[in-house]
């Protein structure tokens, strides 16, 4: 009796053992099998795209550029030397498994039904915003370093939120014409103008805009990104953000009416958050939230894990 208990408790051990070897190498034949189709996948979405965009590949822990097309000589070469050194001092840090990714180079990714990376993300598409064009905010190229020296810079800056709401951008879109008109109604609290180059009296260089106010006006141009909402950010502004859906790196950590003031894309409420100005309590209290959460966003290892993280998500 004894014996047949026995010999029952090592058969069932030997069959546990059987089901588990199965397993196993059908986990690893998945893993082996997936990633080829992944890869085809990709590169038939990038054989489809017909705007500025690099087809990269991560190897062993190093990102290389397989192709590029579409480039503009003027504006994307530059993209492609911060987004290699950020991805080169990424994986030096960082690891990752192996893949095959797609990056846009354009303001406003290609939907090829895969997940890619560009400048911004946005609801219900698969992109990853990773900051292709910080290289005329940071330096040419990604050195980490050379980054957190000049973020510093650009918290001396950091003044009271006191004065004017301002903006100064260029005339190139319907919606800072229409932010405009709306602020000249209101000429006590904000100051918009959409000078015509350095000659116009209206102009303000960016840093002396900085230096001289403490409350800012976001609105994007003609593309589907803006550089001044890391710059006023960082100089300790609090800012009021036309929400225009486009979503960019810092996005990822701000909240609408907390961090900063919200309105709507058509500009609807602009006199009721405009008002807002007026309370100093709550300016200063953005101000510092946001302040605070720029400064833990925008260090560059904190750059290089964010951009690990987009990453995993396009790679997985």
């Amino acid at each position: 009796m004894r014996r047949d208990s026995l010999l029952i408790v090592v058969v069932m051990v030997a069959l546990c053992a059987v089901v588990v070897m199965v397993v196993a190498l059908a986990g690893r034949r998945c893993r082996t099998v997936h990633p080829g189709h992944a890869d085809a996948t990709v590169r038939r979405a990038y054989g489809r795209c017909g705007s500025a965009a690099m087809l990269m590949g991560v190897r062993a822990g190093v990102p290389n550029v397989l192709d590029r097309k579409h480039i503009n000589p003027h504006v994307h070469p530059k993209r492609i030397a911060y987004v290699s050194s950020l991805l080169d001092e990424t994986l030096r840090r960082h690891a990752v498994p192996d893949m095959l990714f797609i990056v846009a180079l354009t303001d406003t990714p290609p939907d090829l039904g895969v997940r890619l990376l560009g400048s911004i993300s946005q609801a219900g598409k698969p992109w990853g915003a990773i900051p292709i064009n910080w290289w005329s905010y940071f330096g040419e190229v990604f050195e980490p370093g050379r980054f957190d020296a000049t973020v510093a810079a650009y918290q001396s800056a950091a003044r009271e939120p006191a004065g004017k709401v301002v903006f100064r951008g260029s005339n190139n879109c319907e919606t800072r014409r229409h932010l405009k008109r709306l602020a000249d109604a209101h000429p006590e609290i904000a100051d918009v103008a959409l000078p015509n180059g350095r000659d116009d009296p209206d102009y303000i260089d960016g840093a002396d805009l900085r230096r001289r106010y403490g409350k800012f006006f976001v609105v994007r141009g003609r593309g589907a990104w803006t550089g001044s909402l890391n710059q006023f950010a960082l100089a300790g502004g609090v800012l009021f953000v036309v929400q225009e859906g486009p979503r960019q790196p810092l996005d990822s950590v701000l909240v609408p009416g907390i961090d900063y003031v919200a309105i709507r894309a058509n500009l609807s409420d602009f006199a009721a958050q405009l008002d807002k100005a007026h309370d100093a309590s709550l300016m200063r209290a953005m101000r510092d939230r946001l302040h605070e959460k720029a400064a833990r966003f925008f260090t560059a290892e904190n750059v290089m894990r964010y951009t690990r993280d987009r990453l995993l998500e396009v790679g997985g």
